[in-house]
């Protein structure tokens, strides 16, 4: 498999991944007891990585056919880029009560990372609720800004609770955040709902 391997002066050279178990500095293994001084085909530790670990952080090159378009091209994936050049919809999990049966979602809390100001809408969609309202008191959805929480208004890659003020009474409610293409950095760890239903809250 060949990569590309950086030089000295920035630029890059071509060279491939050895094998496992071949000698390190591309010599030959040895005779006797000593045997030969192996190196492993891949280092861990250089990997990228989206969890805890640590990890190099790169960009990721992915080679891509487009049906529409017939045209083969490139993909890079920043993975230190959360402000999409495209719009985005994240789609969270049904909350299924009893069927015929409503609840009502009356606060959502989003834990997000502080990567700087963004703007997006969160909305409570259902099957008679399809469409965004953001009217705020009586709609099913709400325009949120949050960011920038450091000194001079600046990103201090903190994780913060934001609660949104949505009150949807409906059968089946879903949650879901829109945001358009360059509208800030989103990075979201986790959101949850409240509903009452019945008797009291439920999770």
């Amino acid at each position: 498999m060949g990569v590309v391997l950086p030089g000295g002066d920035g630029g890059g050279s071509t060279g491939r991944i050895p094998p496992a178990g071949t000698p390190a500095g591309g010599g030959s293994g040895g005779s006797g007891s000593g045997g030969a001084s192996t190196s492993p085909a891949i280092n861990l530790a250089n990997l990228p990585v989206t969890g805890g670990l640590i990890g190099y952080q790169v960009n990721l090159l992915f080679s891509l056919f487009d049906i529409l378009s017939q045209s083969s091209m490139i993909y890079v994936m920043d993975s230190n880029n959360f402000n999409t050049e495209e719009d985005v919809e994240y789609d969270f999990k049904v909350e299924e009560f009893e069927p015929g049966n409503e609840a009502t979602i009356h606060r959502v809390l989003i834990r997000y990372r502080d990567l700087g100001q963004v703007t997006f809408i969160l909305a409570v969609l259902s099957a008679d609720k399809p469409n965004i309202d953001t009217t705020q008191g009586t709609g099913n959805a709400q325009i949120i800004t949050i960011g920038n929480n450091g000194p001079n208004n600046t990103p201090t890659r903190k994780i913060y609770t934001f609660k949104a003020s949505v009150k949807v009474t409906t059968e089946a409610p879903q949650v879901k955040i829109f945001r358009k293409a360059l509208s800030g950095p989103l990075s979201i760890t986790k959101v949850k709902a409240w509903a009452s239903y019945g008797d009291g809250d439920i999770i």
